[in-house]
């Protein structure tokens, strides 16, 4: 029986390397997967991942709170569409967060029920077609360098109050190397209903980028 995967039309009754293998070769860092178990074809994919890789190489956690505790420097991250309201903080260098999307709105969504959706203290960190959304706060909090958001949407509400921002960059409170520098953001949607979008916040570095 087909399922949906990846890419819509492929035939994921057998072990199939474009799901398996994502990554591209010769790049350092593990694969990761994060799949709701709420997902109609959950317990096929899981079966296909043993298959593939027997011997666990390749990891599928339920949540992003457990994956990036788990993940280590240089790993790519590859969410399923779906809604995962969770408070994700990113503490480990170079990692890459990449949505598979299903059509065009099928997105990975971080929407907790309150607070801020991504807070990223790892320097190189990289998002693509992902959505961040906040009911009451910041919704992306950025403190370390060289990162790019690319075919992202960052989501804000009425909660949030006029102070508060779609992506906040702000330099790290104790680490002066750290400064919400050296970034790209690219073809990415902002949508607020209160606050604002995108800010620098100055003061709280006594580094160089966006500190004092």
């Amino acid at each position: 029986m087909a399922i949906v995967g990846l890419r819509a039309g492929i035939d994921y009754s057998t072990p199939n390397p474009l799901m398996l293998q994502p990554r591209i070769d010769g790049i350092s860092g593990n694969v990761h997967y994060v799949k709701l178990t709420t997902d109609a074809d959950y317990n096929t994919f899981y079966a296909l991942h043993q298959q593939g890789y027997p011997d666990g190489s390749l990891a599928i956690y339920n949540t992003i709170t457990a994956a990036v505790a788990a993940i280590g420097s240089h790993d790519w991250l590859y969410l399923f569409p779906g809604s995962y309201p969770e408070n994700v903080v990113v503490t480990a260098d170079y990692i890459t967060m990449i949505g598979i999307v299903v059509g065009r709105y099928g997105w990975p969504d971080i929407d907790p029920a309150t607070g801020t959706a991504l807070s990223v203290t790892g320097q190189g960190f990289a998002a693509k077609h992902m959505r961040f959304y906040s009911a009451d706060s910041d919704v992306v909090v950025q403190n370390a360098n060289g990162f790019r958001y690319k075919k992202c949407v960052f989501d804000g509400d009425t909660g949030m109050a006029s102070t508060e921002l779609l992506l906040r960059l702000v330099p790290h409170a104790t680490n002066t190397k750290k400064t919400a520098s050296e970034g790209r953001i690219s073809n990415c949607d902002l949508r607020l209903s209160n606050g604002s979008g995108i800010g620098f916040q100055h003061g709280l570095s006594t580094g160089a980028g966006v500190g004092p």
